[in-house]
């Protein structure tokens, strides 16, 4: 099996979705996105297919000029019933490639939020052993609206849109539940460079020892249960 993963920014590494791939001897292949974007007939020689985030907004195309070949390939992976999964830019790219909506800074989150599981999660393959709520964590300035047809699978406390599944193996997650403890604290040292608000930062620093164990454990759960589905 072969995966490709496509990193829009270095901050945004795959985390614990190459760490359970890795695991479980699945081989990946991790491009940066806009520097080396896959084409089509190269992409034919990948099993599954990954799209990380980033901090441009997903209706960018003058900024990123990649994005309307990689919302083909989305389509494409779609069509043919190959694993996709989108996080964050990933997840509302994804949206857009299938007729969603992408709304920008319509639903602004950073920080470790609950999760509620959906009445189309329950049967889902991936989220169904999932608890009803758990804990992840967020940071987005932009949302997305689902596309047509596809199943919602998660709602957030603020931002009601969190996941959702087109056809068989489609995934988008607005949540990051693939960040590791690592490069958390780099995003808590990021955000405080950025905002000076050593409040802020103290009290997301609480929240990470209090809730960032179990978000890491249902993080690898997501990630092995995408992975069932590649290899």
């Amino acid at each position: 099996m072969q995966v490709l993963i496509l990193q829009h920014s270095d901050d945004s590494p795959p985390g614990l979705v190459a760490e359970v791939l890795a695991s479980r001897g699945i081989a990946f292949t991790l491009r940066h996105a806009a520097a080396a974007p896959p084409r089509l007939d190269d992409a034919g020689r990948f099993d599954a297919l990954v799209v990380l985030g980033g901090v441009m907004n997903a209706l960018d195309d003058r900024r990123c000029p990649h994005f309307p070949h990689l919302l083909r390939l989305m389509r494409g992976f779609v069509r043919d019933g190959r694993p996709l999964l989108g996080i964050c830019l990933g997840a509302q790219l994804l949206a857009r490639a299938l007729g969603g909506a992408v709304t920008l800074r319509g639903c602004p989150e950073f920080g470790f939020g609950l999760l509620r599981k959906l009445p189309g999660s329950e049967a889902d393959s991936v989220l169904h052993d999932l608890p009803h709520e758990f804990p992840t964590f967020q940071w987005h300035d932009d949302s997305f609206t689902p596309p047509p047809g596809a199943v919602p699978l998660l709602a957030g406390e603020t931002c009601p849109h969190q996941a959702f599944r087109s056809g068989a193996a489609a995934y988008g997650f607005q949540c990051h539940f693939e960040v590791t403890r690592p490069v958390l604290e780099e995003w808590l040292a990021l955000r405080l460079r950025l905002t000076g608000n050593r409040s802020e930062y103290l009290r997301l620093r609480a929240r990470l020892e209090e809730l960032g164990p179990r978000a890491e454990d249902f993080g690898c759960r997501i990630a092995e249960g995408w992975a069932r589905l590649v290899g």
